[in-house]
């Protein structure tokens, strides 16, 4: 998994557990609604409105995901999004 926050992918399902698993501690609320989807061959791409509260900020993002399938499973996933609005309510400052 990779997304414009990481410096380098997660890798391996414990690890992406584990991600997940700490951003839903910070922003327990998060919800994502997949808004289009279209494929490639073996290349699925979701575009996908979230939504979440990060330290009392409501923040609402817009992005896509890239997903490569293999056996009918995501063998790789990138994110595409601007980090921006999580960034800015998880440092406190006003928007």
């Amino acid at each position: 998994m990779q997304h414009p926050d990481l410096d380098t992918p997660v890798s391996g399902t414990d690890a992406i557990v584990r991600y997940i698993s700490n951003f839903l501690s910070a922003a327990p609320d998060l919800r994502v609604r997949p808004i289009s989807a279209a494929s490639n061959g073996d290349v699925l791409f979701v575009e996908f409105e979230a939504t979440a509260t990060v330290l009392g900020t409501a923040v609402t993002w817009r992005g896509v995901d890239r997903f490569e399938i293999e056996d009918g499973r995501a063998r790789r996933g990138v994110g595409y999004f601007d980090t921006h609005p999580i960034r800015l309510a998880a440092s406190g400052a006003p928007g």
